[in-house]
């Protein structure tokens, strides 16, 4: 039997509710919660199912809908690619790719991210591990193959760095589903996707704790370095006096010490929670200050 096409009218296009609407031959229309309305192009090769997505419906009409999934049959039917026929029909959107989609996504978020250091690594990880793989690629071309040859070299030998580049491709993958540049599943996803491929981080690399001092001992170790005045020593006594992070106390200016009442105040761009953070100084913690 032939598959119905043209089934959908261009009311239904507009007004239909969230979903997932077959027009025929491949054509779907998918509505999202959102109000977000996009045409997908559907078909399975070598029994897996692939989705292509054709643009929003604003900038899409459906007859033209329709003529792309009719060249992308056609593609199909003599052994070709129906992606290679949305390229020259969507000019615009098929001069993005990953690389592309990833340098936008960083531009957006750095200035939320607290120094320069952190936008380098996003660069860094990216130049190194991903874009040799899919940086050339269409954001809707990039699959589960892609991701897992990413990975699959380093999960076991370098986690803490594949794990970063895994939440990286997925964060790209999301900026360019939600510029309706791809469609479906995101395969660098971590529930529901690769947690089916890869062990779980945290069962692969061993965790090397640094050396701790037992509190029993520190009296002592307080003494030790009461014995070496300088710099180090009294910054490390005033760390364990004050319960801080080691950068707040090693960053510590003269400004942010109240003497007269007896506390520290550490300003929000020096704290990790991004919050202005009073300390308590006791008379210990006092006297070290005092030594400086």
């Amino acid at each position: 039997m032939a598959t119905q096409i043209n089934r959908l009218s261009s009311r239904q296009v507009e007004h239909l509710g969230p979903g997932f609407y077959a027009d025929g031959g491949g054509l779907y229309l998918r509505v999202r919660a959102t109000g977000s309305r996009a045409w997908v192009f559907r078909y399975t090769q070598r029994g897996r199912t692939r989705e292509i997505g054709l643009g929003a419906t604003h900038s899409r009409s459906l007859a033209s809908a329709r003529q792309l999934a009719v060249a992308m049959r056609t593609a199909r039917a003599s052994g070709g690619d129906p992606a290679d026929v949305l390229h020259p029909a969507n000019e615009a959107s098929s001069k993005e790719t990953f690389a592309s989609c990833a340098q936008a996504l960083i531009v957006s978020k750095q200035a939320g991210w607290r120094n320069t250091k952190h936008t380098q690594q996003w660069r860094n990880t990216l130049r190194d591990y991903v874009f040799p793989v899919i940086g050339k690629l269409h954001p809707a071309e990039v699959t589960l193959s892609h991701v897992k040859a990413i990975l699959e070299p380093i999960w076991a030998t370098k986690t803490e760095t594949a794990t970063r580049v895994r939440q990286r491709i997925e964060a790209v993958l999301d900026w360019a589903y939600v510029h309706e540049l791809r469609t479906g599943e995101n395969p660098a996803r971590w529930k529901g996707v690769l947690d089916k491929v890869f062990p779980p981080p945290n069962k692969v690399r061993t965790v090397k704790h640094h050396p701790a001092c037992p509190y029993e001992e520190v009296p002592q170790l307080m003494e030790e370095l009461a014995k070496e005045q300088n710099i180090p020593s009294l910054c490390l006594q005033l760390l364990i006096l004050t319960g801080v992070r080691s950068g707040e106390v090693r960053g510590a200016v003269w400004d942010e010490v109240d003497l007269a009442s007896h506390t520290w105040a550490l300003p929000a761009e020096r704290t990790k929670m991004q919050r202005p953070h009073r300390v308590p100084l006791s008379r210990g913690a006092l006297r070290i200050i005092r030594a400086v």
